[in-house]
């Protein structure tokens, strides 16, 4: 097992601990059961080489590392730095209509899943990075969804509601096919997100859904 292998499989195994451990509202821990319950432990390895090229917003990745390992998820941000070498960034959206440049303000790392580091037919596990000042505007998707903030205090939004702060040491869990959006303030916002269910239909931009 290769250095990387050994630095995912503890990262997964922190994340999962985690998932346990985390308070969340009652009516959440249904949500979570089958997420736990399905829980990759020995994966299959992908051998294929990776062929993806760097974006401009993973410039931000150090920027936040830093924050996280300073004032946010130190024990996540810490391990995703040693298995940062590793990692392939991507930006899979269509453009959106009212927001041209995001594939150079956002950027999307994924190292489970159906064709990522470590295989799950069920599962997809990787990182979302919004540069600073950055609108990541409505979108929604059939997996459900957690996101655990791992740098960064970001607004974040659900449904019809609005724009609420949410830190490192929070779980935001977002139902199949509900819209979400996010708002990077001041500082580069790093998240972790888990899918759960039918992981590879794509998400989709809402339509008029820039501000």
């Amino acid at each position: 097992m290769s250095s990387s292998d050994n630095i995912l499989e503890h990262l997964l195994f922190t994340i999962h601990k985690r998932l346990v451990s985390i308070p969340v509202e009652q009516h959440l821990r249904g949500d979570l059961i089958p997420i736990v319950n399905s829980w990759p432990s020995l994966p299959v390895k992908n051998t294929r080489p990776n062929t993806a090229a760097r974006l401009p917003a993973v410039d931000y990745l150090e920027q936040a590392l830093n924050i996280g390992e300073t004032s946010g998820d130190r024990e996540l941000c810490s391990m995703i730095r040693l298995l940062a070498p590793a990692l392939s960034w991507n930006f899979d959206y269509s453009p959106h209509p009212d927001s041209p440049y995001l594939d150079e303000k956002i950027a999307f790392t994924q190292f489970v899943g159906p064709e990522d580091l470590w295989i799950s037919s069920h599962l997809a596990i990787g990182l979302t990075l919004i540069a600073p000042k950055t609108h990541y505007p409505a979108h929604c998707h059939p997996a459900t969804e957690i996101y655990l903030p791992l740098a960064g205090t970001g607004l974040w939004s659900m449904g019809n509601g609005g724009y609420f702060p949410r830190k490192p040491g929070e779980l935001i869990f977002h139902p199949s096919r509900v819209t979400h959006a996010t708002r990077a303030q001041e500082e580069p916002v790093l998240a972790l997100y888990i899918w759960h269910g039918n992981i590879r239909s794509p998400s989709k931009w809402l339509r008029g859904s820039s501000e």
